[in-house]
């Protein structure tokens, strides 16, 4: 095993949180497996800054646990132009159709919790929100490509499978 830096990265509903909780339960101890946001979200301030300041801590966190002899993987919407030429990351993006996003980002904000969290972080209306993430897919794929990352459609594969592609990736690098 050759200890390296994963960002796994996706729009919201992208399957970025279901995959990561697989691969925690599924790799073994030479992986650490992060949540982007468990150091907390700032209210009305998730942008760019908030968003590359969060990258450079995982990926220095990623490589202090490297001079350890294990890898590190973490979840969340990571933009790839605050790691290209910087950081020795290897970048995933987990893809899906825009039905598909709007399918799951509707059900997900069903909850007034969510709706609560959604509006503390952001500012947003769900549906805001989820117009905001449809136009934001196209983007996101193009820089991802750009940067030379493993890119998964998650629209019509399980977690399952979708955890099984990213430890594939992850083995054969």
């Amino acid at each position: 095993m050759k200890p390296d830096i994963y960002l796994i990265t996706g729009v919201p509903g992208s399957g970025k949180s279901t995959v990561m909780e697989l691969l925690k339960q599924q790799l073994d101890s030479h992986y650490e497996v992060h949540d982007f946001d468990e150091r907390g979200v700032p209210d009305n301030v998730v942008d760019s800054n908030w968003q590359e300041e969060e990258t450079h801590y995982w990926i220095n966190k990623g490589l202090d646990n490297k001079k350890k002899g294990f890898g590190t993987i973490v979840c969340g919407f990571a933009i790839p132009p605050h790691v290209a030429g910087v950081y020795p990351a290897k970048l995933i993006l987990l893809d899906l159709s825009k039905d598909s996003l709007k399918q799951r980002l509707s059900k997900r904000y069903q909850s007034e919790a969510n709706i609560t969290e959604l509006k503390r972080m952001t500012g947003k209306t769900p549906a805001e929100s989820i117009e905001e993430n449809i136009r934001s897919i196209e983007w996101l794929r193009n820089l991802c490509a750009d940067y030379g990352a493993m890119i998964i459609d998650t629209s019509n594969i399980t977690a399952s499978d979708v955890a099984n592609q990213v430890k594939e990736f992850i083995n054969n690098n």
